[in-house]
């Protein structure tokens, strides 16, 4: 298998010294560029199903770490245990000068099942992103054996794959993906149950259907096959398919949740990253700070975080105009973290701080006052009626 890609020459590497981790590293939070799937059985006695990333680690070096997706977690990282190495790692060493690559072009990657598979690199490149003349391509050659044993197809008739007015099928369910313009493009998905715990998966466009149905006036949008262990009931081939949406982005359908029992056919859940244009009404932030625009349509989108700043001695704080403060020399070094995390508190949103007044304190002391000024008041008219009576009598 060749890949000839293009791993740009502009692009600021990793900084390891900083404690960044590149891909190989197998842990959460691992940094790459880019990461390339690719699947089909290429020859081997199981289905090949491989997560490829890149990963620029220096100036004029890219590192290559290949995966078992069936490892991954949530999608990626950690595959398997944190820490576990990759199917394979290589570096990658292109010329400065001319981009060519000058080292490191062969990757060796030793499949679960016990095969290895190369693939070389060679022909790739790093130079200046989107640069002319340029395109990235993948190639696969393999050897057909003329004495192989003929496979009987899993799903026997005419199935949805077909797209024939005949074709007959299991299950069917719907579902509404978006375009790029936000416009709705409700998708059908037949289930075909075929031999050896298998099925077949097929997705149509719902406007192209003839009277609700077979046959569509376009071909299926995405088709795959699903297998099941029969020990587990758990889904062991074909835990995602990738559709392309018509004047959209391509969806990854997940079906890795999917299971085969003896009960009725029912949907345990469904649901699609995508929704119709709606417009920003107003924002919210929760008690960890975490800052979300809320659409008319109910969708939450977070944008931002809110930090939490302490100090060992708070009291040592300078007040500045705006309600702020400033640092100073006995305030000591400040930590700052996420609400909710490393000792901060919590965030209030929406809510009006309440009085920190005591009315009775208050109220008494306000009396007192009074008080004191109605005898302050008594002093000064006395001493003023006293001085008029001296002043009659020298008179």
């Amino acid at each position: 298998m060749q890949i000839k890609i293009n791993m740009p020459s502009d692009v600021v590497p990793i900084d390891l010294g900083a404690g960044d981790e590149p891909a190989s590293a197998n842990v959460a939070g691992a940094e790459y560029l880019s990461k390339q799937t690719i699947s089909g059985y290429a020859g081997f006695a199981s289905n090949v199903f491989l997560d490829i990333y890149y990963t620029k680690i220096s100036a004029d070096t890219w590192e290559v770490a290949v995966y078992d997706r069936a490892k991954a977690t949530a999608g990626g990282f950690p595959y398997g245990s944190p820490g576990d190495p990759p199917l394979a790692q290589q570096s990658l060493t292109f010329d400065p000068i001319s981009g060519a690559l000058i080292g490191g072009g062969l990757v060796n990657v030793n499949l679960p099942g016990g095969d290895l598979w190369p693939i070389d690199f060679g022909g790739s490149v790093s130079i200046p992103d989107m640069s002319s003349g340029w395109e990235d391509s993948l190639q696969v050659a393999f050897n057909l054996p003329t004495t192989a044993a003929v496979i009987d197809p899993y799903v026997l008739g005419s199935t949805p794959a077909d797209n024939l007015a005949s074709s007959s099928y299991s299950e069917k369910t719907s579902v509404i993906a978006y375009d790029y313009s936000g416009r709705p493009v409700p998708l059908d998905i037949y289930y075909t149950k075929g031999t050896e715990n298998v099925w077949e998966v097929t997705v149509f466009n719902k406007d192209h259907a003839t009277n609700g149905g077979f046959p569509y006036s376009s071909g299926p949008l995405a088709t795959t096959l699903l297998e099941f262990d029969p020990a587990t009931s758990g889904l062991v081939e074909g835990k995602q398919l990738d559709i392309i949406i018509p004047n959209g982005e391509v969806v990854t359908l997940d079906l890795s949740g999917t299971k085969s029992v003896a009960s009725p056919f029912s949907i345990i859940t469904a649901g699609v990253n995508g929704s119709l244009p709606s417009f920003a009404e107003d924002f919210v932030i929760s008690n960890d700070g975490l800052v979300s625009v809320r659409y008319s349509n109910g969708t939450l989108v977070p944008i931002s975080q809110i930090g939490l700043a302490n100090v060992p001695n708070p009291d040592g704080l300078v007040p500045i105009n705006g309600n702020a403060f400033v640092l100073s020399n006995t305030t000591g070094g400040v930590t700052i973290s996420s609400p909710n995390s490393g000792g901060m508190g919590s965030i209030v949103s929406a809510a009006l701080e309440g009085s920190n007044v005591d009315i009775a304190t208050e109220l008494t002391a306000m009396v007192e006052s009074q008080r004191i000024y109605s005898a302050n008041s008594k002093v000064f008219q006395t001493g003023s009626e006293l001085l008029d009576v001296l002043v009659n009598l020298k008179r």
